[in-house]
């Protein structure tokens, strides 16, 4: 477990995945830009495109998203999307 971060994807509808991951890539509007664990702290937007989730197990989980923000912060990271 020392190699993940909690994750959590909040859209409009609800929560759309909670839980932890290896790494997370996101489409941010200045470029994608992937998480891994003990990343510096960061809030970036985001644009369309797919969100890219590793879990522990290796599988790769993708939400699309039309654009939102991600936080990141002692290897918690929070995606609120537009869709």
């Amino acid at each position: 477990m020392d190699n993940l971060m909690n994750v959590e994807i909040i859209s409009p509808k609800g929560v759309e995945f909670s839980g932890t991951a290896r790494s997370v890539k996101v489409p941010a509007t200045k470029g994608e830009f992937q998480l891994l664990n003990m990343h510096a702290a960061i809030v970036s937007t985001l644009t369309a495109g797919k969100v890219v989730v590793e879990r522990e197990s290796g599988e790769k989980v993708e939400f699309e998203v039309k654009g939102g923000l991600i936080q990141n912060r002692d290897n918690k990271i929070a995606i609120l999307t537009d869709n």
